[in-house]
């Protein structure tokens, strides 16, 4: 997913895979936010998203899923409240995890750059709020981040 190659991700809730969620891969900056990419996710929640831009040091990269269904409530059919988040920052890693971690980890840093699911802000302040979410959240795996496990915030 570092928009010129395939890469395998998932969004998961509620201790599982979301199932039919639309994922969408934005690019950010001071102008309104630009759609890259648009997947849904497999029976296990897997995606991929490919695209040929290459984004510019002034933007940011994210990832939106809406909808679907959790696997761990089958038959409750498609969930149009789902919602995740997960800030990429410049360049996306190999792989990503939505849930409720990294939506929450993405919101904290850029609650002042959100309308919506839409992102925009000044280059620099998307820079420094992207650079904060692998703090929160680990982006692979959708666990706790770096300073969240440092000793001196762990108990």
């Amino acid at each position: 997913m570092d928009c010129s190659a395939r890469r395998a991700s998932q969004p998961s809730g509620r201790g599982g895979a979301v199932a039919g969620s639309t994922v969408t891969l934005w690019v950010a900056s001071a102008a309104e936010p630009r759609q890259l990419a648009q997947a849904r996710t497999g029976a296990y929640g897997r995606f991929d998203l490919a695209t040929d831009v290459t984004p510019g040091d002034d933007t940011s990269l994210y990832v939106v899923a809406n909808g679907g269904e959790a696997t761990v409530g089958k038959g409750s059919g498609d969930n149009p409240a789902i919602a995740f988040l997960t800030v990429l920052g410049n360049k996306a890693p190999d792989r990503v995890t939505l849930n409720e971690m990294t939506t929450v980890a993405s919101v904290w840093t850029h609650i002042q750059f959100l309308d919506g699911t839409a992102i925009k802000g000044h280059a620099l302040s998307l820079k420094i709020a992207a650079g904060n979410v692998p703090s929160f959240v680990d982006l692979p795996t959708g666990r706790w981040g770096t300073a969240i496990q440092d000793p001196l915030n762990s108990g």
